[in-house]
């Protein structure tokens, strides 16, 4: 990418570090119009894995058989695994914006590191 026009798309991002950086910045950019549906599918699995996670504790409790313990054990660890990958997903979503600004702001640095090398070592 060429230099100009990494610095035109730093300017252009609409940036306010300290609402970006506090909790209710960060949930209002899980919402946003962009990813809106992919964070409402992830809530939704969320959910979904929190309710099946708990009907299969209480079912595991409440069971008799050795093969149905088995089967709730599975269904409870399955759950969390899920919600623990909806959790990783929606940090992601969250984190999205300020990580891509940061590797842009880092390109820059580094085109301007070696812009700045290749000048030096045209004087040396």
């Amino acid at each position: 990418m060429a230099d100009e026009t990494i610095k035109k798309i730093l300017d252009d991002i609409d940036y306010d570090s300290e609402r970006e950086d506090t909790l209710r910045g960060l949930v209002v950019s899980f919402f946003e119009k962009r990813a809106l549906w992919m964070s409402i599918w992830v809530a939704a699995w969320g959910v979904g894995a929190a309710l099946l996670t708990v009907w299969a504790a209480y079912m595991f409790f409440n069971s008799q058989e050795t093969r149905d313990h088995i089967m709730y054990a599975t269904i409870f660890t399955a759950c969390l695994v899920i919600l623990s990958i909806s959790k990783i997903v929606s940090w992601q979503i969250a984190y999205h914006k300020s990580s891509r600004r940061e590797m842009k702001r880092l390109v820059l640095l580094i085109s301007e590191l070696a812009r700045s090398l290749d000048t030096g070592s045209r004087r040396g």
